[in-house]
Formats: structure tokens, sequence, C-alpha cells
């Protein structure tokens, strides 16, 4: 088994998401002889997760057989509607953030505290996406396109290393790709929720990789009710530090 487990990790395989049955195979008996197992699996690389990332296996029942069988459709699937809102940590780092969350906690609303609390979230939520367009819209690009301008400039002073006014637009332009590859590094692992590996220049490639392995394996989306239900009732709990609770307007 841990020579599988080797084989599986040098391939850079994973398991595609699956519905149906978990179990794939039974010997059909009862009582204390019953046998159930999961000996099925359907896997995929990266390639291929890249390009069929909505592609699941489904186990349906084994009828009079003792195995499921295993169907996996090809079609792809229609477009859903744009993105859910997904709050990214790299925000709250920016100058900006803490200004903006102060002016709109600050408008009156009424309602209960909670009433206000979910209204006061929903109408900080266009604000957010404004802040997101305006500096963190497309990480992995910019990053691109500052490595590009460092090259150029690099190559440059290359050619005149006594140029100092190519020498101060390099270490400005290093400045901003290292600020641009936290931005993107950030923004990466919180989409990927793996924990932060030390590869180096390595990270992008790996997170790229591993977002794509946990979009096809996302599960359906929960309803807006339990969605919500669910941070009403985060917000009641005693898990909130303290300075969050003050922002929230609780006790």
């Amino acid at each position: 088994m841990l020579d599988f487990e080797q084989c599986i990790r040098k391939c850079e395989v994973q398991d595609l998401r699956q519905t149906g049955c978990f179990f794939s195979w039974s010997n059909k008996r009862t009582g204390n002889g019953a046998i159930a197992k999961k000996i099925d699996r359907v896997m995929g690389n990266w390639e291929w997760l890249k390009r069929f990332s909505s592609v699941q296996a489904h186990f349906p029942p084994p009828g009079i057989s003792d195995h499921s069988p295993c169907i996996i459709p090809l079609s792809m699937p229609q477009s859903q509607g744009g993105r859910p809102f997904k709050y990214l940590n790299i925000w709250g780092e920016h100058p900006s953030f803490l200004g903006k969350v102060n002016e709109v906690w600050s408008l009156p609303v009424g309602g209960s505290p909670m009433e206000r609390v979910a209204r006061k979230l929903r109408m900080l939520k266009p604000v957010l996406k404004e802040l997101h367009r305006e500096f963190f819209k497309d990480p992995v690009t910019i990053c691109a396109n500052l490595k590009q301008e460092l090259d150029l400039q690099q190559s440059i002073l290359d050619g005149n290393p006594a140029d100092q006014e190519a020498r101060i637009k390099e270490r400005q332009l290093l400045g901003d790709y290292y600020a641009a590859c936290r931005v993107e590094e950030s923004v990466l692992k919180q989409r990927a929720r793996v924990q932060w590996l030390k590869l180096g220049d390595a990270n992008s490639a790996y997170f790229h990789r591993a977002v794509q392995v946990r979009q096809a394996s996302r599960k359906p989306k929960a309803s807006c009710l339990a969605l919500r239900l669910a941070i009403l009732s985060f917000l009641k709990s005693n898990s909130l530090p303290r300075h969050l609770r003050r922002v929230f307007g609780l006790p």
C-alpha cells in the first residue's frame, strides 16, 4: 500500500469528485458476513483537472451485480452565473481598507443588532468589490507584466551598469514586483486552502494546481439562507476577537 501511495504522488494524480454510491463492491451477504468496500477510484492528473474541472465520477447502484459501475460524463456544463463573493485576507492590508470599512459601518441603519450587522455587511460588499477591482483584480497577470518589465530593465543595466537612473528604476520595479508577488501568493494560498510550503519560486505553480484540484472537487454551493444563518450564528458566538466584536457593534 505504501508503494502505491508513493506511485500516486509521483504520477501527480488526484481523486475526481464522486457522486452516487460510496462503496463500489459488496459480497451481497447478510449478517456478520456482509462486506462492503470502496475498491474503485477515478483519478486525474493536473492537465485533466485543468481541462475537465467540472467532470465527476458517478457510481450508480449495482443492481443485480456485486459491483457498481462508474460513469464519467464528458459533456461540458452550462455556465451557472457569477462567482460568489469571497473575502480575501490581503484586502485588510491595503491602506484604505479600514477607512472604507469605517465609512460604511458608521452609516445609520435600522433593525435589531443582528439585522444591522447583516445590512451593513451587504452595504460593505460592493465597496470591497470596488477595492478588489482597483488593486487586486488579476494578481497573476500583474506579476507576469512586472517580471517582464524587470527583465527588460535589468538587460538595460547589463549594458551600462553605471547608469544611475536605470539603477533607480530597477530598484523601484523590484519593490513593485515583490509586493505584487506577495499579493499573488496570498490570494492563491487562500483559494487553495492548503498549508503554505517553503518552496520559493515554486509556490505559485503549486498553488495554481491546488486551486484547480479544489475547484474540481468542490461540493455544491450551500443555499443563501443557510449561509446567512451560518454567518449570524458565528457572529453571535464568542469566537470573534474583541476588536472585531467592537467593529460589528456586538457586546
